[in-house]
């Protein structure tokens, strides 16, 4: 099965600190690539995994950005779902 990936959510919170890892309210946002960038794969191929349980994952295309965003597709074909 293709999936496809909507990555804005997981990259936004990849971007973020543990909250155990803040030394104040204001330190928030990752500064360190390496680590948002291992936060995001880490989190990526626990769903991976999850979906690989309940289907054969063949092919992942990732998606993000909201212009041109397949979400924006859905959801035309939704509403015009609606009125048939």
């Amino acid at each position: 099965m293709k999936i496809i990936f909507d990555a804005d959510s997981l990259i936004y919170a990849s971007c973020f600190k543990n909250k155990e890892d803040r030394v104040s309210k204001e330190d928030m946002y990752e500064t360190d690539i390496t680590k948002a960038f291992d936060k995001f794969s880490s989190s990526f191929g626990k769903l991976i995994e999850h979906l690989d349980e309940i289907v054969l994952v063949e092919e992942v295309v990732f998606c993000n950005g909201s212009k041109n965003n397949f979400r924006n597709t859905l959801i035309k074909l939704i509403g015009q779902a609606k009125d048939l």
